[in-house]
């Protein structure tokens, strides 16, 4: 159960393939495969960091200030990533970079210093004086595959990242925290820094749950639900 940013898929998502093609090409997309790091200039890269790459698996010998020996065998290293990024941090909106690239955008500019997102996404349709702000972390309480329940405070309106990647069928929901669930209200979330979850919350104590609810599941229940009920009834019927 160890998470992988690399590794054999039968199906890849082009949006993850072109955020690790930032990092650096790939080219094993022909063997269903997003490919290990070939470089070692790549292992600098900040997009590895907020990807939550913690250990890097390798035969060579690594000599960088990020990276820490945390075991060593016979033909085979192991090194810590000093500089991983948590897996959900928040930052001030006005860490904001709007743009019509946001792959291009993260060349330039460190992700864990911004939030970058594309014009068409950006919800108050205005120009933002963005400023590179240091990242706090938020604490992730629950996380499984279609759920992840995170809890965040933050003095002033800002964005809540989740470092996992973004996919429509994600909604979420933020209620203050400590308060019951049904007092949860929907938020959108918006995808940014070019392959994860974003939310924007107002300044204070925040529990924000993320589910993954795809359209195409709530109406396969609801059909199902129906169905269950059409058989109930005609098997009442014929027994009567």
């Amino acid at each position: 159960d160890l998470q992988d940013v690399r590794g054999y898929d039968s199906i890849i998502a082009k949006q993850y393939v072109s955020y690790m093609s930032v990092i650096e090409p790939q080219n094993e997309l022909p063997f269903n495969r997003v490919q290990p790091i070939a470089h070692l200039e790549s292992l600098n890269s900040p997009l590895l960091d907020i990807l939550g790459v913690k250990y890097i698996i390798t035969a060579e010998t690594i000599e960088l200030p990020k990276l820490k020996l945390a075991w060593a065998g016979e033909g085979l290293r192991v090194y810590e990533n000093l500089a991983v990024v948590p897996r959900a941090i928040t930052l001030p909106t006005i860490a904001t970079r709007v743009t019509l690239d946001p792959l291009a955008e993260l060349q330039a500019n460190d992700p864990r210093q911004f939030v970058i997102i594309h014009e068409a996404d950006w919800p108050h349709h205005q120009a933002i004086a963005s400023q590179p702000t240091a990242f706090t972390e938020a604490t992730v309480t629950q996380y499984s595959n279609n759920q992840v329940t995170v809890e965040a405070t933050v003095a002033v309106g800002s964005w809540l990242v989740l470092h996992d990647s973004y996919e429509a069928a994600w909604r979420a929901w933020a209620r203050p925290q400590n308060s019951p669930e049904n007092n949860e209200q929907e938020v959108p979330v918006y995808l940014v820094n070019g392959n994860f979850r974003g939310v924007m919350l107002e300044a204070g104590d925040w529990t924000v749950r993320f589910r993954y609810s795809p359209l195409s599941f709530r109406l396969g229940g609801l059909v199902s639900f129906i169905g269950g009920i059409i058989i109930a009834f005609t098997t009442l019927v014929w027994g009567w």
